[in-house]
């Protein structure tokens, strides 16, 4: 099943004399002695950040249990999923201690 992926991103490219002008994350400064902008790294990063991180076949998936594999909009298992890291762990730390 084919799959279209949308995405709207800017990216902007100045002529700069100076180098020591800090990147932005949308701006990327070329040196006026460049006579050729090379945008497959940029191009690729944008592509990366687009694509869905949890691929489902469409909105009402519930996916494949990343257990045992079993079809859960099929069938239900038993599996147990823990949560085994959670980034954001330390952060809602903080924001129930205060």
């Amino acid at each position: 099943m084919k799959k279209k992926i949308g995405s709207h991103f800017l990216i902007t490219y100045l002529l700069v004399k100076s180098s020591g002008i800090e990147d932005d994350l949308n701006v990327k400064y070329l040196s006026p002695e460049e006579d050729k902008i090379n945008i497959s790294a940029d191009t690729f990063e944008y592509i990366k950040l687009a694509m869905p991180m949890k691929v489902l076949c469409d909105e009402e998936c519930k996916g494949l249990c990343p257990v045992c594999g079993i079809n859960l909009n099929e069938n239900q298992c038993g599996c147990r999923v823990d949560k085994v890291n959670d980034v954001w762990e330390p952060l809602k730390k903080l924001k129930f201690n205060n």
